[in-house]
């Protein structure tokens, strides 16, 4: 028996729609599935080896037969046996009933979501609130500009997409595994960490100084909000001070992934410089 056999025979098979673990699977693609259970879809052989880097808790892994076709895919298999955890082999067209994408990769994981912060870290410099985001793409690409930035901690307010949505998970790749995150229950509940971290709460919108103008250097949030109407007023109301990017050529706005980018790089360009 070969290796690629011993890792089949080890796993037992899933062949009905009507299985427990089909269902649930299936189920996790719903906000309310995952927010039940605590559970999230991982999809994807890189996201899965991201999630395993990352100790996430697994509670099971479904994989088709034909995603054993390299030595990577076998690695990753390999490694999630080796931690005693349960997969099932199934047929392709199972797996994709199962999967959030149209053309899964052959694995999923079911995994627990992580731990959030129940409050900024002490000595926190660099913090990113979003407000109102509601694309999981831009979420996800932005939990992704977060990591590479490292940030001290990624706020997600009322009204925000949610984090483990697939689609955010796969646009995060594997970002919202470990970055560290926060949930305020509330706008002023948000505000009040913020401002007994000792944190300068800077706002980005439309008409605000231009960044490059402001000095980024000593502990701050950044408050960046929906991709249409911008953050709640509540931001204003409360005299945040406003940030902008200048914009010569006449755009109207950015999408929001890409002022955060922007943002976050400006940050760290003036701490360096």
């Amino acid at each position: 028996m070969n290796e690629k056999e011993k890792l089949l025979a080890g796993c037992a098979a899933i062949s009905s729609k009507e299985n427990p673990l089909v269902k649930q699977a299936r189920a996790l693609r719903q906000k309310k599935a995952r927010e039940e259970s605590g559970l999230f879809l991982v999809e994807g052989l890189r996201l899965c080896e991201e999630a395993l880097q990352a100790e996430l808790k697994i509670s099971y892994g479904l994989f088709t037969e034909d995603f054993l076709r390299d030595e990577r895919a076998a690695a990753l298999l390999t490694a999630l046996c080796d931690k005693g955890l349960a997969l099932y082999r199934m047929p392709p067209p199972l797996l994709t009933h199962c999967a959030d994408t149209e053309q899964p990769q052959g694995i999923m994981l079911i995994a627990e979501k992580p731990v959030p912060l129940s409050a900024l870290p002490p000595q926190a410099s660099f913090v990113l609130v979003l407000d109102g985001l509601r694309d999981p793409g831009n979420l996800g690409t932005i939990l992704r500009a977060a990591q590479a930035a490292a940030l001290d901690a990624v706020m997600l307010l009322p009204g925000c997409v949610d984090v483990y949505n697939p689609k955010a998970v796969r646009s995060a790749m594997g970002a919202s595994f470990s970055l560290p995150l926060l949930f305020p229950a509330s706008l002023p509940e948000a505000r009040q960490m913020l401002q007994e971290a000792g944190l300068r709460i800077l706002l980005a919108a439309a008409g605000g100084r231009a960044y490059d103008e402001v000095s980024l250097r000593e502990p701050l949030a950044l408050v960046l909000g929906a991709e249409a109407e911008g953050a709640s007023p509540f931001w204003r109301e409360t005299n945040a001070e406003t940030i902008g990017i200048p914009m010569p050529g006449g755009t109207e706005s950015l999408n929001v992934a890409v002022s955060a980018g922007i943002l976050l790089c400006e940050v760290l360009r003036q701490r360096k410089a």
